[in-house]
């Protein structure tokens, strides 16, 4: 409001507004790290839930190829038999994926619970 005298002049607020003014931003900022914080935590476990699945699928192309195994050996494998594939062949494999998948998060479950027996809170 401003004074009839002087209609420059502006009412001065109580300290108390004041100061509740000042902790506003102390507050939105604290929120705002909390959220950084959370979408770092989400980045990490994103990561490690990457890691996961290249390390169950390095274990499954091992335990198909048994001693023949060799990380370039099975990417030529995968490139040809990609290639040649017919498109029913790969409308076909497309289909098996769900499984695949299903198999890996139940192993994930279990190797997760074997390490981190606490599930922490996000």
């Amino acid at each position: 409001m401003t004074n009839k005298l002087n209609p420059t002049l502006k009412k001065q607020t109580s300290p108390k507004k004041k100061i509740l003014r000042h902790q506003e931003p102390l507050q939105d900022k604290e929120k705002f790290l909390s959220i950084e914080q959370k979408i770092q935590r989400l980045r990490q476990k994103r990561e490690k839930l990457h890691m996961n699945q290249a390390l169950f699928f390095t274990k499954e192309v091992q335990r198909i190829l048994e001693d023949e195994f060799s990380l370039e050996m099975a990417l030529v494998i995968l490139e040809k038999t990609w290639t040649t594939a017919s498109k029913s062949q790969k409308e076909e494999w497309s289909k098996r994926v769900p499984s695949f998948r299903a198999s890996f998060f139940s192993a994930y479950e279990k190797e997760s619970q074997a390490h981190d027996p606490i599930p922490q809170q996000i």
